[in-house]
């Protein structure tokens, strides 16, 4: 999380210094290069994950063979992108930036945190990542300092990128005699070809808004859309991390029994609910002012739409979890499936609601999609014999819904950080009130309150 949250500082010194429509240009940038990245990281970082976990020993050879065929494909989309930029209706600053854009092809093709991932060494990731955001920043304060310099961001992107590539390539090689197998690299990028249609999918769905809200009513537009998007993406970090962390146990578990599966899924679900829901309601809430603490007076204008993506935030935190499922029991086709229905549904109302309700209008149409693909996703896990226990939901949500009612109650008057400190207090308070709080915290404070007890009958 340190390495997202160094991340937004990032952002947010950019949206200040490129103003909405410099920001637009890397939000647009970012969405048409997102499309050819799906095509280079297609789905290792989940079967390649699995693989490791699967045979640890093999892991820098399994490496190595994903690495050759990615910088195949990097080469490819590099070409590719720079094709369709040439031919889109843009200016030269704008074309230069998509174009630049895609040298994370590359430090993506280099990227092992996968491989750390099945290993189950999820510290190192955190390093390198926390480490390679150092370094983007830096070269951000240094080098952006009016709208202009927006051609220098992805630069200072890749420099980050690929440092963090090294730092956790390095290690895994250095010292190991390890035969490259760049078949067996083609095989696993096969064997994920639903995975990755899956992920472009999704990528339909979070950025196909963006490309139509920069040729339907320009950058500007796309600015305030994309700085509301960051602060989802950090989140979603939140989200990212938690399928991450669970996928290998969850690996583990089905060779064990169904009700191993439960005690996995049960416990994904817990976690996921106690940290995402007070931030996605929370959020909601507090999205005006958020916005312009983050950014500046001038995205508040994108609050409405932020609301929107934070409720679709929510389904995410959801939806990753039965992406795991898929995974593990290889019902990726039938993911593949479920996500083309969501896109043709998200098209649909973008092309139908951006012309008129703008920025909001996407945002409620990406909500859509989220929601459509979890109910999907539990009834076609269920059609497969895989029912899910959604109860560890219930009391998070309750409380961060209370917590939001008596937030809205109270208004609007406090300063953000009295607002957000006043709804940490309010939600833990619900959440006890529910039933709510976790068996670690419950024996913690009992412990804590024992032992307080103990030394003051010593006094």
């Amino acid at each position: 999380m340190s390495a997202r949250a160094i991340a937004f500082i990032a952002t947010a010194y950019l949206a200040r210094r490129l103003d909405p429509e410099g920001f637009g240009i890397l939000g647009l940038a970012a969405a048409l290069a997102g499309y050819l990245l799906v095509a280079v990281s297609t789905g290792i970082n989940d079967l390649g994950a699995r693989e490791v976990a699967r045979r640890p020993r093999d892991a820098g050879a399994i490496a190595g063979g994903v690495i050759l065929a990615r910088l195949g494909m990097a080469v490819f989309a590099m070409l590719l992108l720079s094709l369709i930029t040439w031919q889109i209706d843009k200016p030269a600053i704008v074309k230069t930036v998509i174009v630049l854009t895609g040298l994370s092809f590359f430090s993506l093709a280099l990227d092992t945190s996968w491989v750390y991932k099945g290993l189950e060494r999820n510290r190192w990731v955190a390093y390198a990542l926390t480490f390679s955001q150092v370094i983007y920043l830096g070269a951000v304060l240094l080098v952006v300092t009016r709208p202009a310099d927006v051609v220098f961001v992805p630069i200072a992107q890749f420099m980050g990128e690929i440092t963090a590539a090294l730092l956790l390539g390095i290690p895994l090689f250095r010292g190991r005699r390890v035969v490259l197998r760049p078949m067996e690299g083609f095989r696993l990028l096969f064997a994920s070809r639903f995975l990755a249609l899956s992920k472009l999918l999704r990528t339909l769905i979070l950025t196909f808004d963006v490309l139509l809200l920069s040729f339907m009513l320009g950058e500007a537009d796309v600015g305030l859309y994309t700085a509301a998007y960051r602060v989802c993406f950090v989140l979603l970090a939140v989200a990212a991390a938690v399928q991450a962390a669970h996928l290998p146990a969850l690996t583990r578990s089905t060779s064990v029994g169904a009700d191993a599966v439960g005690d996995v899924i049960r416990g994904t679900f817990t976690h996921s609910a106690l940290i995402g829901a007070p931030l996605v309601i929370g959020g909601m809430v507090t999205a005006r002012p958020l916005l312009a603490a983050f950014f500046g007076p001038d995205y508040a204008a994108g609050a409405m739409a932020f609301r929107w993506l934070l409720l679709s935030l929510g389904f995410v935190f959801i939806r990753t979890i039965l992406h795991n499922l898929f995974v593990v029991y290889d019902h990726t086709k039938l993911e593949v499936r479920i996500l083309a229905a969501a896109v043709a549904l998200n098209i649909g109302l973008n092309l139908l609601l951006i012309p008129i309700y703008g920025i909001a209008g996407a945002g409620f149409a990406t909500a859509m999609a989220e929601g459509f693909i979890v109910a999907a996703g539990l009834r076609a896990l269920a059609n497969t014999g895989i029912r899910l226990d959604l109860e560890p939901l219930a009391r998070p949500l309750g409380a961060a819904i209370l917590m939001a009612v008596i937030l809205a109650a109270i208004g609007s008057g406090w300063v953000l950080p009295l607002q957000l400190l006043g709804g940490a207090v309010l939600y833990v308070i619900a959440l006890a009130m529910l039933g709510g709080l976790p068996a670690t915290t419950i024996a913690y404070v009992a412990n804590w309150r024992s032992a307080r007890n103990g030394r003051d009958s010593r006094e």
